[in-house]
């Protein structure tokens, strides 16, 4: 084998590892290019679920702020009730003792 020969066999070869370096950073190059669009489609994914997971807050939040009103209204009227009661109460009492005094009047 001649040198040219030979020169020409060991570029040859230098040229072959080169191009097979080249494909295996080409094949690396996808692969990370891939998990980048998989981490992206994630991220957007998790995105949404958060924006899921907002406005179902916020929708409790509100189902909470009308059940503390409903029971603000309830509680309010549980106060009239028993001040209601207590008047009733006053004014049963009020009439016993007129019945009482009107019954004393009769039988004296």
């Amino acid at each position: 084998v001649s040198t040219v020969e030979a020169e020409h066999l060991e570029i040859k070869a230098k040229v072959l590892e080169e191009y097979r370096t080249c494909q295996r950073n080409r094949t690396s190059f996808k692969i990370q290019e891939k998990q980048m669009q998989e981490a992206k489609d994630q991220e957007i994914l998790l995105e949404r679920r958060f924006q899921e997971a907002s406005k179902h807050e916020a929708a409790l939040e509100l189902r909470l702020q009308e059940m503390a009103s409903t029971l603000a209204e309830a509680g309010l009227r549980q106060v009239d009730t028993s001040k209601a009661l207590d008047q009733a109460l006053t004014e049963k009492e009020r009439l016993e003792l007129m019945l009482s005094e009107q019954k004393e009047k009769l039988l004296a």
